[in-house]
This record gives structure tokens, sequence and C-alpha cells, in this order.
């Protein structure tokens, strides 16, 4: 008779937050998730402009909907510094953790980059 293991996947990392670092970047900051299925090996990150807050908006803004390529993370990295992002823009970021056994859960968050000059 053969056990089947069930592989669950860790939690999402704990306290995710994200605020403007400056008019064009911003600061991502998060624990390690509370259930983990192992090590963590890395943490992964996506992240998509929304729209742009300026009134009239941005020629160079970028269509809303494209996903960035894949950030890796170093493990034992908790920070990260998302930079070259549009002034005034709303930023939807997606991060997860990677063990051995995969991925996983997703955390969500949104923000919203300073206007030109603003800390």
């Amino acid at each position: 008779m053969h056990t089947l293991v069930c592989c669950v996947e860790s939690s999402r990392v704990v306290g995710l937050q994200v605020s403007a670092q400056s008019s064009t970047s911003l600061e991502v900051t998060w624990r390690p998730p509370a259930q983990s299925n192992g090590h963590v090996e890395l943490y992964l990150m996506r992240y998509r402009f929304i729209h742009n807050g300026g009134c009239p908006p941005a020629l160079d803004s970028p269509a809303p909907g494209r996903w960035s390529r894949l950030v890796d993370i170093d493990a034992n990295r908790l920070r990260t510094v998302l930079t070259d992002l549009h002034l005034y823009s709303r930023y939807h970021l997606k991060i997860w953790a990677r063990t051995q056994a995969g991925r996983g859960q997703v955390a969500v968050a949104y923000a919203t980059t300073a206007a030109a000059g603003e800390q």
C-alpha cells in the first residue's frame, strides 16, 4: 500500500507593506510566511501599472494590465525597492515565497508613487 503525501503550500508572507520611497519608486517590505512547506529559497514578485493619477494622464504611461518580469529576491532579504516607475501612479503588486516544495500563497498589495518632488 502506498501512502500519498500531499504538499501543502506555504502561507502568504506576513506584514506586506508598500510605501512611496520617491516620486518614481516604491519600497516593499514583508516577513516570512507564518507556515512554510520547507526552507524558503527565494521570494518572487510581479507588479503592474494600473493608472496614472495625473491630470491629464502622462503621455508615456504604459498600458494597464501588463505584468512586470518576474523579480527574484534572495530569501535573506525582506525588503526591495522598485525603481523607474511613473510619477503619481497606482501599482498592483504580488509576492510569494518559493521553497523546494513549490510556490506559496500569493500576497497582494496596491500602492501609489508620490507626486513629483514628494517623498
